[in-house]
């Protein structure tokens, strides 16, 4: 976790180039650091371990469909096509990747149709562009980019919605740090009042 603001600053100064920084950095790094680094504690692990092993939870395996079937919830997957379970309650656990094009977040549908708002796009070698699903804000002073990639005065994002222009914004901030997250907030706020 001590490395975590030292990585941050290699995205923010854009020393990888935009291909680096799609293929080594989100699909490989992103992977191993979410493996190595981010999870719950041992005592939760431990407990639900207990819970597996009582037969009160079940993981899933991948490619899960869902469907409701007299009030419960049918699970099944392509990928065990043996595999079927009937439930009255589920627990959707996972953590969705960053999509502003299809959240259910109606400011976010109306910023980006409106144009005050758009999407983070990677230009890579060979003309290829690679959309992130992040909303586009200006690295330095977190307002938003409107769809010609102007910022938009008195308009800020920060946090997750950035995540793909920022780096691991669903972290919670850390005590006894000057934790990044902190201080981008107050950096918004003292751009509000300086206005």
């Amino acid at each position: 976790r001590d490395m975590r603001d030292p990585i941050r600053q290699l995205v923010e100064r854009g020393l990888l180039s935009q291909d680096q920084y799609l293929d080594f950095f989100l699909r490989w790094f992103n992977s191993l650091n979410d493996f190595l680094s981010i999870g719950p504690p041992a005592l939760r692990i431990d407990q639900l371990q207990a819970l597996l092993g009582a037969g009160i939870v079940t993981i899933l395996p991948p490619g899960m469909q869902i469907k409701g079937i007299d009030g419960q919830f049918l699970l099944k997957t392509p990928s065990d096509p043996s595999f079927s379970v009937q439930a009255k309650s589920l627990l959707e656990a996972r953590v969705p990747a960053v999509n502003a094009p299809t959240a259910q977040n109606a400011l976010i549908q109306q910023l980006l149709h409106d144009g005050y708002a758009r999407t983070y796009e990677l230009q890579l070698n060979a003309d290829k562009r690679f959309q992130s699903g992040a909303i586009a804000v200006d690295r330095q002073t977190q307002q938003l980019l409107d769809a010609n990639e102007h910022p938009q005065p008195g308009l800020f994002f920060w946090g997750v919605p950035t995540e793909g222009v920022h780096w691991l914004t669903t972290a919670s901030p850390r005590p006894l740090v000057n934790d990044t997250s902190l201080k981008t907030a107050e950096q918004i706020v003292q751009t509000i009042w300086e206005v």
